[in-house]
């Protein structure tokens, strides 16, 4: 309610307060005729004047009512305390805010037809990420889709395959407890993929085997180099498809890694997956 002694103050004071409130949204009308009305009406235990009647049911006002807005993502990533992983546009213009983070844990699927542009969606998604402090990709790729997006931020892009040019030695590092658990646990995965039963005879043996190896020069820290220091049979005939006698010792059998590091690395692995 506005009240002065001058008229006209009072209309400039009623212009401001409704420059106020249709400033948060609302609307609101200068009471004029009922004037006195609604003046009673704000008198403390007046029930009866200024009464009005609705012309809308309660019921359909809940129906109306702004309960409910688009979801537009969360404003921060917590985990990683920055920004969203993505700014887009909703298909009804709204923004959106994506975040892939629930809590600690950002796993993370995508779904859809052939075409759709998934593979466009997790390029971007991979690039997005480089926002992030200390922050690295690794992908490994079907089909050279993350090539571009990878060489266009200056990654390495490897081509994995039984021809190609990259060549793995993972017994380099056998130095360690720690390192020689891994190396036994991979060397034991290899043979049991190729049939052979693994007892404590066989653990005990690999592990002998990979301990001489540790103490070899690092050249020479090769599959090769384990299948030699076996000696059990079935253990070096188990390993040998990966060594320079078999067919995945190109990749797997190399006397130095030439894999770099970086911040960005991309795999593809077709031609290897075909060769499988």
């Amino acid at each position: 309610m506005v009240r002065h002694e001058d008229a006209s103050i009072a209309e400039d004071q009623i212009r401001a307060v409704e420059r106020v409130i249709r400033g948060r949204g609302f609307t609101c009308v200068p009471e004029s005729v009922n004037a006195i009305e609604a003046w009673l009406g704000t008198l403390p235990g007046e029930a009866y004047a200024n009464v009005r009647q609705p012309l809308l049911n309660t019921i359909n006002l809940a129906h109306m009512a702004p309960l409910s807005s688009l979801w537009a993502g969360p404003e921060r990533n917590a985990h990683l305390s920055g920004p969203p992983l993505l700014m887009a546009r909703s298909a009804s213009s709204t923004p959106f805010r994506l975040v892939t983070h629930q809590g600690d844990v950002g796993h993370m699927m995508v779904i859809g037809p052939t075409g759709a542009g998934k593979s466009v969606l997790l390029s971007l998604l991979a690039l997005q990420f480089r926002r992030y402090e200390q922050a690295q990709v690794f992908i490994f790729d079907k089909g050279a889709s993350a090539r571009c997006a990878t060489l266009a931020l200056g990654g390495t892009w490897y081509d994995l395959g039984l021809d190609g040019d990259l060549a793995f030695q993972p017994l380099r590092d056998v130095a360690g407890e720690a390192r020689l658990a891994a190396a036994q646990a991979w060397v034991l995965g290899l043979i049991e993929q190729e049939g052979v039963t693994v007892t404590p005879e066989v653990k005990q043996a690999v592990w002998t085997a990979l301990q001489s190896l540790g103490a070899a020069p690092v050249s020479q820290r090769t599959l090769t180099g384990l299948a030699a220091l076996l000696q059990m049979p079935d253990l070096r005939q188990a390993l040998e498809p990966y060594t320079l006698a078999g067919p995945y010792g190109a990749l797997l059998d190399a006397d130095e890694d030439n894999l770099e590091t970086g911040d960005m690395l991309c795999f593809e692995m077709d031609a290897l997956m075909q060769d499988k």
